[in-house]
Order: C-alpha cells, then structure tokens, then sequence
C-alpha cells in the first residue's frame, strides 16, 4: 500500500485502501522460487510467479509491463485475469463488495 500511496502514481486514496482492505480479507501467502516467469521486466516476474503459485484468479496492478497485453492473453489462458487498479476496484462495486468506501462483509451483506 505504501507503494501505490505513491504521489507519482496518481491513485485515489480511497480506492488504494479499498484494494488493501480487500487484500487483507481475502489473500493468502504462497512461497515462490524466484524463476523467470515471461515478464518483459524479470523485476515483475515475481507477481507472475505469485499469481501461479496461489493459483490466484485476479492479478491486480498498475505495471505496464503487467498489463501489457501478450502476457494478459498467456495469462488468461491460464485462468489468471490480469486487471488494472482501477478496474479492479470497478469489478467490486459492481459485485456490491465495495458501497460507497466501504467494504462490505458477507455476514454484513447479508443483514
């Protein structure tokens, strides 16, 4: 979070807290080995590497390099869609897990 707080990346403040807080709720930690994975930038291959190991569905970022669009189709032909922040934050307002800043709960959702 402290990354994407950035000045420089230009992010809403809230969407940054609305992702960290959805992260904190749903992620789970996975070793990795430090292979190259494909990345036009092998500094970015450990977030592929993350994502396959997790067997994570979403790989959510705000790399260029992440999102360039050959390794978006490889990926998703691995069942791994990659999404920028902002579509990201989108998806889950769309889903109703994020109303108005906040993150809902199911057992919130459900009252």
């Amino acid at each position: 979070m402290e990354v994407l707080l950035r000045p420089e990346l230009g992010l809403d403040a809230a969407d940054v807290l609305i992702f960290g807080l959805f992260l904190t709720r749903h992620s789970t930690f996975v070793r990795v080995t430090g292979r190259p994975q494909g990345c036009r930038d092998p500094k970015d291959d450990m977030f592929l590497e993350t994502a396959r190991v997790g067997e994570a569905q979403m790989l959510v970022t705000f790399d260029n390099d992440l999102l360039a669009f050959d390794l978006v189709e490889r990926l998703l032909a691995e069942g791994v869609r990659v999404l920028s922040i902002g579509d990201f934050v989108r998806e889950l307002r769309e889903a109703r897990i994020v109303v108005d800043d906040a993150v809902v709960c199911k057992a919130d959702a459900a009252e």
